[in-house]
Order: structure tokens, then C-alpha cells, then sequence
């Protein structure tokens, strides 16, 4: 039955820095960027679980949905560790907590990245084995053409997220984004869980109907070149001196307002400046 195969998968994004404090001279470094991560469940009758954000932080406000209706409310769960990042006791926290609340149907099979079956793993292993969640791993050199994330989904829910998040940084781009525009910008990316998307992810997969012959579908194959084919090679042009020096003046501006070079370079790209490569 379709809605005992459900598959897992985690996409993180990172987030522009907090305005720094100046260093004292000979104090050298960088901060690591914070990161969030949708920690996400679907089954392949194309059931979704709420969408379980993971932040840095210490506890949970309830203000972080205020931004989000009622109905969205209810489709997005909060976490928080010591990283925003997954890690063995936050993905155990997630299956008793979000998975185990929502998914009543036993036994299920839960299909993830081998990647969760480690060692380190074994407290998620055991909770997920006494309550009849049958873990099938995918080794991680299968993931790209073997979980329905990732083949399909993945990166296009990740760039719908950034894209939202780089909307709202425009708005102040020197002021940090609120928990509450972070929550807010991963709704949109659902509407790639809409219709029939998560039910023919499985399916291109080859995960249900089972059919150990199919090959994901959506990834884009470049034709080999034969060496009488010619090809057509437009190279980029380098900016202007003048354009140099405003993207270099911009990338400052970022910088002191605590945006990382690659966060400003992606919202310098969707303003369409022109030599940000």
C-alpha cells in the first residue's frame, strides 16, 4: 500500500550573518554562517507530514508562525539544536515528535540516505525498529536517482527557499532575518509537493510501483560529443572597470551589513547585474 512507503530527506539553506562586531586588530577569522534545515517526510500515496524547520537556538517562541495562516500553521514544525543542522539526537527527537504523531498506519517502511544509518545513528534505529518503521538505507552514491527528494524535488524546494529568503532580505538588507521570515519563506517551496508531484517522484524512482529498472527522471543528460561534432563556445565577457568597481562597492555593503560573499553574489544575480559569476 502507498501510504506505508514514506522516504526522508533534509534540505538546509544558510542564512545571511547578523551584523558583525568590529574585531580587535590581529584578531583574525571568519563566522560560520547559520544554517536552516526542512527536515521532510512524504509517503507514496503523496501524504506529507508538516515540514519540520530546525534552527541554532535554544528554545522554541511562539512567534516564529505568526507570519503563517492557520492552515500553514499546522503544516510546519519547529526544532532547534546547537547547529540548525541534522544531527542523530535531532533526527530522533523529529521521529518521536513529528513523524510518529502524524503516521499511525503499522508497520511502514521508511526510506532514507544510508547516511542516517551510522553508528552514531543507533538510538533513531532503535526507536524507529520498536515502533515498525522498517529503515531501507540508499547508499549515498544512489541518493541522486533513488530518493523521491532528491531526484525531483530537492533542489528545486531548496532554490524556492532561498528565493523567498533573498525577497525578504531585500527588503532591509542591512537588518538579520526574523524567525518569522524564515518560516514564512519555505512556504512557498510546498507548492512543489502539490498534485501529483510527491506520487510521481516515487514512481520515477522506481521505489513504488517497485521497479528496480527505472531510472529517475528530471535529471538533464548532456549528449557525449563525438570529436567530428563542433561546438559552439561562447565565452563570457569581463565587466567593465566601472562595473567592477560597483560590484565590488556592493559586495562591501553586504559584507558590513553581515551577509556572506555567496548569499550577496546570489542577490546581486537576481537583480541582474551583469559579471557575477
Amino acid at each position: 500500500m502507498p501510504q506505508c512507503v514514506w522516504t526522508y530527506d533534509a534540505v538546509d539553506v544558510e542564512l545571511p550573518e547578523p551584523p558583525k562586531k568590529r574585531r580587535p586588530e590581529g584578531v583574525i577569522g571568519e563566522e560560520t554562517p547559520e544554517h536552516v534545515t526542512a527536515m521532510c517526510a512524504s509517503s507514496a500515496s503523496g501524504s506529507l507530514i508538516p515540514t519540520a524547520l530546525l534552527f541554532k537556538g535554544v528554545r522554541i517562541a511562539a512567534e516564529w508562525k505568526s507570519r503563517l495562516s492557520d492552515v500553514d500553521q499546522e503544516n510546519v514544525a519547529l526544532l532547534v539544536n546547537n547547529s540548525g543542522l541534522c544531527d542523530p539526537l535531532t533526527l530522533s527527537k523529529w521521529l518521536k515528535t513529528v513523524f510518529l504523531k502524524k503516521v499511525q498506519v503499522r508497520p511502514v517502511v521508511l526510506i532514507l540516505s544510508s547516511v542516517y544509518c551510522q553508528p552514531e545513528y543507533y538510538g533513531f534505529i532503535r526507536t524507529a525498529f520498536d515502533e515498525q518503521i522498517h529503515i531501507v538505507a540508499v547508499p549515498p552514491k544512489l541518493t541522486s536517482v533513488r530518493l523521491p527528494f532528491a531526484t525531483n524535488l530537492h533542489a528545486a524546494f531548496q532554490n524556492a527557499w532561498y528565493e523567498g529568503l533573498d525577497e525578504e532580505l531585500l527588503k532591509s538588507p542591512a537588518v538579520p532575518l526574523s524567525r518569522a521570515q524564515v518560516v514564512e519563506a519555505v512556504m512557498p517551496a510546498h507548492k512543489f509537493f502539490l498534485g501529483d508531484a510527491l506520487v510521481n517522484a516515487f514512481r520515477d524512482c522506481g521505489l513504488f510501483p517497485v521497479s528496480p529498472h527505472v531510472a529517475a527522471q528530471g535529471k538533464i543528460e548532456l549528449p557525449v560529443a563525438e570529436d567530428e561534432d563542433m561546438v559552439e563556445i561562447t565565452l563570457l565577457q569581463p565587466p567593465s572597470p566601472e562595473t567592477q568597481e560597483a560590484i565590488a562597492e556592493a559586495l562591501a555593503l553586504f559584507a558590513r551589513a553581515g551577509v556572506s560573499e555567496i548569499r550577496a553574489k546570489r542577490l546581486l544575480r537576481n537583480m541582474d547585474v551583469p559579471g557575477i559569476y
